[in-house]
Parts: structure tokens; C-alpha cells; sequence
């Protein structure tokens, strides 16, 4: 019957609430709610025997119905208190009522048989604790109240008031068994709703460490980052980020107590040349040596911490004398004097240290820094493991480079930079066959900087690139007018720089260049240096051999003044040598120098290279080349640079190849 399944299903969505809920709150209400499932049809059944089994014995009319009509009203509050939407105290203290109701009414209609009552109510009471009892004390309570109870009953019957409590007792038995049953299911499905309680709460326990494990994990990460966020990974020293928050700090409390302090910056010596020759792995064991020996040298109340390379930091939160403060520094210098050990190398390296004071050199964390670098690199072109501080003059010529650095930012936008052009003369065909395009910066109406001002400059801030491309391109233009003018058998030459060539795109820019201006690219080439090769040779015949393929030919300028040698020359993926004026200005004055720009010239010749000799003054170099078998002459013998203008007029001037 519905109504059945209903009732079922009201009883098994109470009991999945029991189970699932942790709210105490939640759980006895649900526990009054099934209580009253219970109990309330119970009552309903109770009035409904006594009805009958009233009217089958002839008992009193007027107290069987009053009897009846009672157990049913309480059975109705017990379900509608339990159901009603107020608080739970109060819900429990009106199903108590209706519940005290009931046993009072069934007292006073059966008060001859009182005592048998008083157990039956003991044992519904216990079957209903039944579940928060031990086993052992239920069954011993059980037989206990099952004895007295049976006692009474034979008491009752001895008396002779069966024809008075036939009714009554049949009641009786129906309800001990009902409640029996109804104890014996309840306590089924609490002994399940227990055991699934255990396992969710073993599953919670088991969830609970697993969470205590991970938050461990998560705190030992967060401390990792933490550390790595502030300190170097190699050396474990503070880091970058570290000096320069404990600098801002010591800026803070310098600013508001007026003190000073001091900043050393300390750059390891030629430790590139260990790199080179040991490999990195063993560069950054060195690495670690020194931090570990200068961490040693380090006053506690100051701080030292690796900036990155092989450059340190050393931030002095002290006042110190000048004097006090240099002696302090070549405690540093002489730890680093003694040896340290690769596995069995012993190597040497040496610092170089620049200081600078706040607030007498910067006001702010990067401005001291950046003082004290300049500072250290004063000290590396003294000559190397040296102690310098920091001076005006210094901090002037900072100002100056940064007012250099605005200005060529806007150069290109004001049509300052512009090209000269040197003409290249050929011995054996006795004519000008091309030009060198050379940079120049009208920074000012009477002041002209050369390269030499300018570029490496630009080679540090990276606005070579830009420059270097309005070169290429200016170039690329002035090549189309000589074709156009019916000169295609004159080239142009331009600088690149080894900065330029390190740009993994370079390649394509230039590829790009040529196909927007459409020149022919066999018409120019371009000048390096062998400081293109000195930091990857392998990365830079790549990008060499990339340029080569678009047509463009590779000159190797200033050849000689590096680190070049003879044997040098096979492994570069070169077509044309420019031997550079050092050698040149001694030809004819020492014999050696002849021999060695003869060698220079028969070597080049046998690779299949053009040899052209820079810086020809006079007429005796230009015989003494021409007699060597040199290919091209420049120099200011052949021409000076020109401007563009006068270039072009002797371009109209120049005899066109036989």
C-alpha cells in the first residue's frame, strides 16, 4: 500500500540523515522525528485494540472511548510536535508531554493492574535506550524486567480480574512484540548507521592526516620558495632581491637617524678564463668556495650576498671611517688572494671592490649599488684587485653616459646619425670599387662623435640594434642609387656588431631589409670583429653561414689586434680579411711585421679570401702592399671618408670597370 511505502520511506530518509549528518543539532531532531514515526502509530494501534477488544468484553463504553480518543490525541501531538518548525528544545518538551500524557491516561484507566504497567513502561524504556547501553548489562536488564514483569502478570491473573483485564493484557502482549520487533530493527539499523559512522570517521581520521601531511608539505614548500625567493641557490647567500630590501631598509633608518653605511660591490677577476678553460660546473665550485670564505670574512652586523655572475655584494650597516672602512674591505681582498682548489687544481683569483657611502654617493638602494659597480670597475682599470670608493668624478661621468644614453634613444628620430663613406681601391684594377659606410652623431651644429664616442655605448643599452639596422638599411638605399646611376660594379661595406650577431634574429632582419629595399645583396657586405667569436664560435659561423646564404659576404675586420692567429683563420667561414693599421704603420720600420702581413696575405690568398689592408698613408705602404700581392687598399692615402654628397660626385667621377 502507498501509504505503507510512504511511511517506510519516511523512516529510511530520516536514518541516511542520521548517518550522514555531523550536526548534533540536525541528529536529534531527526532521532525525535523517527521517534515519533514510531511511537505515534503505536498509540494509533493501542486505541484501535482497545476499541475492540472493549466492545468484544462489554467494558465500560464511556472509558473505552474516552480511552481510545486520549491515546490518539497524544499520538497526534507526539507527530505534529516532532514535525513542527520550531527550535528542538521546544519540539522535545511537547513530544515528552504528549508521551507523559499517554502512560498517564493508560495508568488511570488500568490502575488495578499498576504494577504490571510500571514494567511494561520500564521495558519500553529500555528497549528504546537499548542502543547507547553495553550488550552484556541489556540482556542482564532485559531478563530482569522480562521476570518481574512475568511475576506480575501471574499476580494479576491469580486475582481473578481477567474478566476486568482481558483487554488490557491482549494490548499488552501486541505491544511488548511490536516493540520487541520495532526495538530489534531500530537497533539493526543503528548497529549499521554506527558501523558506517566508524568507517566515515576512520575515512575522515585517514583524510585529516593525509591533510596534516600535505600542509607539512605545503609549509616546507612554501619555506623552499621562500628561501629561493631571497637567496641564491648556488651559493645559499642572500640574493639580489635581499640587498636590495635590506639596503631600503638601512635607507629608511639611515634617512630618519642621519647615519651612514656603506655598499661594496666585489667582482671577481678573470674568473671567465676559469669558465673557458674548466667548464662551468667547476666555475660554479669555485663559486662556492668564495662565498663560503668571504661569508667567514663577514662581521656579523653586515651582510653579504651574491647579485649574480660572479659579481657579490657586501652591505656594511655600520658607520664607519674611511680608513676603518678600507682596512674592514682588504680583509676581503686577502682571503681571496689565497688558493683555492678544483679537486687537485689549485687556481687563483683575485677581486676587484668599489665602495659607496650613504647618503655622501646615492640616496636610494639601486643608485648606491650602482655607484659602488662604478666604483669596482674604476678599480678593474687600474689594474685589477683593487680597493676604490666612489668620487664626484665618477658619479659625473655616470651622469654623462645617462645624458649620452637619452640622446642617441632620440638620434634616429632627429636625423642625427649619418653615414661617410671611405673609398676601397684595387691594386690590380688601378681603381675605387667600392666604399666603407662609416656611422657618425651630429649631436651637436659643431660637434661630430665617431664610433668609437658612441657605440659601445649602444652595445650595452641595446640600441645598437636599432642603429645598427638604419646602417644596413641607409646603406642598402645608397647602393640602388649607384645601380640606378649605372654603377653596379661599385659595393659598400657596413660594421656589424659582435652584439648585433648574438641576436638569434638577426638573420631575418636583414633578410627582410634586402627583400623591402630590393638591393641586391652581393652588392654590400659586412665588417666584424673577432669578438663575435670570442663567447661561441660554433653559434657564430651559424648565424655567419645564414648571411652568406642571402648573398651577403663576410669580411673579418681588424684583424691581428684580438686574438687571432694564422691557424685561426681556417675555422672562420669568412670571404674577405681587413689586415688592421698596427700593422701597417710598421712596415718598413720592423722587418718582423713584414713577414708577418706577407704570411697573413699568402695565407688568406690560399684559403680563397680578398685581402684588404686598412689605414694606408703614404705612398711607400701602398708599394710595399702592392708588392706583397695585396688585394684592396683604404685609407687616407686612397680617400678620406666622405660625406654623402661629395661621395656621390665621385661616383659620377670614377671610371667604370674594363
Amino acid at each position: 500500500m502507498k501509504w505503507i511505502q510512504s511511511y517506510v520511506f519516511k523512516i529510511q530518509l530520516l536514518l541516511d540523515r542520521i548517518s550522514e549528518t555531523d550536526d548534533s543539532e540536525i541528529l536529534m531532531d531527526c532521532e525525535n522525528k523517527l521517534y515519533a514515526l514510531v511511537v505515534a502509530p503505536m498509540l494509533f494501534l493501542a486505541a484501535t485494540l482497545n476499541l475492540v477488544f472493549g466492545f468484544i468484553w462489554n467494558s465500560s463504553l464511556l472509558g473505552v472511548v474516552s480511552y481510545s480518543v486520549t491515546l490518539v490525541g497524544c499520538a497526534i501531538g507526539i507527530y505534529r510536535s516532532a514535525h513542527s518548525k520550531a527550535h528542538y528544545p521546544f519540539k522535545v518538551k511537547w513530544t515528552g508531554f504528549f508521551t507523559f500524557l499517554a502512560i498517564l491516561v493508560t495508568i488511570f484507566a488500568y490502575y488495578g493492574v499498576i504494577p504490571e504497567l510500571l514494567w511494561f513502561i520500564m521495558f519500553i524504556v529500555t528497549m528504546m535506550v537499548s542502543n547507547h547501553m553495553d550488550r552484556t548489562m541489556l540482556i542482564y536488564t532485559m531478563v530482569g524486567y522480562g521476570v518481574l514483569f512475568a511475576l506480575g502478570v501471574y499476580k494479576g491473573f491469580s486475582g481473578n480480574p481477567l474478566e476486568r483485564n482481558v483487554p488490557f493484557f491482549v494490548i499488552l502482549f501486541v505491544m511488548i512484540g511490536l516493540l520487541f520487533y520495532v526495538s530489534m530493527m531500530v537497533s539493526k539499523v543503528y548497529g549499521s548507521l554506527l558501523i558506517k559512522k566508524m568507517e566515515r570517521s576512520k575515512l575522515l581520521e585517514q583524510q585529516r592526516k593525509e591533510l596534516e601531511y600535505y600542509n607539512r608539505k605545503l609549509q616546507v614548500g612554501q619555506e623552499r620558495l621562500k628561501f629561493l625567493a631571497y637567496n641564491d641557490p648556488l651559493t645559499k647567500l642572500p640574493n639580489r632581491k635581499m640587498i636590495l630590501e635590506e639596503t631600503r631598509v638601512m635607507i629608511d633608518l639611515g634617512s630618519a637617524e642621519s647615519l651612514s653605511f656603506a655598499m661594496v660591490f666585489i667582482d671577481l677577476d678573470n674568473f671567465k678564463r676559469i669558465n673557458d678553460t674548466m667548464g662551468h660546473s667547476q666555475g660554479d665550485s669555485l663559486l662556492c668556495q668564495v662565498a663560503e670564505r668571504l661569508e667567514k670574512t663577514v662581521d656579523s652586523r653586515d651582510l653579504i650576498g651574491r647579485l649574480g655572475g660572479d659579481e657579490m655584494a657586501l652591505l656594511v650597516r655600520r658607520s664607519l671611517p674611511e680608513s676603518d672602512l678600507f682596512f674592514y674591505i682588504q680583509r676581503f681582498q686577502e682571503a681571496l688572494n689565497e688558493p683555492f682548489f678544483l679537486g687537485k687544481v689549485e687556481v687563483h683569483v683575485t677581486g676587484s671592490f668599489g665602495i659607496a657611502v650613504f647618503p655622501t654617493d646615492a640616496t636610494t638602494a639601486e643608485d648606491l649599488i650602482r655607484a659602488a659597480d662604478t666604483a669596482m670597475y674604476r678599480s678593474k682599470e687600474l689594474g685589477k684587485n683593487m680597493i676604490r670608493f666612489f668620487h664626484k668624478e665618477m658619479r659625473d661621468a655616470i651622469l654623462e653616459k645617462l645624458h649620452l644614453e637619452n640622446r642617441m634613444i632620440h638620434a634616429i628620430e632627429k636625423n642625427e646619425f649619418f653615414l661617410v663613406y671611405q673609398p676601397l681601391y684595387h691594386v690590380q684594377e688601378k681603381r675605387i670599387v667600392g666604399f666603407e659606410a662609416l656611422i657618425r652623431w651630429q649631436m651637436e651644429p659643431d660637434l661630430v662623435m665617431t664610433p668609437n664616442a658612441f657605440i659601445p655605448l649602444a652595445e650595452e643599452t641595446g640600441l645598437i640594434h636599432e642603429i645598427g639596422e638604419w646602417v644596413i638599411r641607409t646603406a642598402c638605399h645608397k647602393v640602388i642609387q649607384m645601380e640606378d646611376m649605372g654603377r653596379s660594379d661599385l659595393t659598400i661595406s657596413v660594421n656589424v656588431s659582435s652584439v648585433q650577431m648574438q641576436q638569434q634574429q638577426f638573420a631575418n632582419r636583414v633578410k627582410q631589409i634586402i627583400l623591402e629595399t630590393g638591393v641586391d645583396p652581393e652588392k654590400f657586405y659586412f665588417e666584424i670583429t673577432e669578438s663575435v667569436f670570442i663567447n661561441n664560435m660554433e653559434r657564430a659561423s651559424q648565424m655567419i653561414e645564414q648571411l652568406r646564404k642571402l648573398g651577403i659576404k663576410i669580411a673579418l675586420d681588424d684583424f691581428g689586434t684580438g686574438y687571432s692567429s694564422l691557424s685561426y683563420l681556417t675555422r672562420l667561414p669568412i670571404d674577405i680579411l681587413k689586415i688592421d693599421k698596427s700593422f701597417i704603420d710598421y712596415l718598413k720600420i720592423k722587418k718582423d711585421h713584414d713577414t708577418v702581413v706577407g704570411n697573413i696575405i699568402d695565407l688568406a690568398h690560399g684559403l680563397g679570401m680578398t685581402i684588404i689592408a686598412e689605414g694606408v698613408e703614404d705612398v711607400a705602404q701602398s708599394d710595399f702592399l702592392h708588392s706583397l700581392s695585396c688585394d684592396v687598399l683604404q685609407g687616407y692615402y686612397i680617400g678620406v671618408p666622405l660625406a654623402e654628397e661629395a661621395m656621390m660626385d665621385l661616383v659620377t667621377e670614377l671610371p667604370k670597370a674594363m
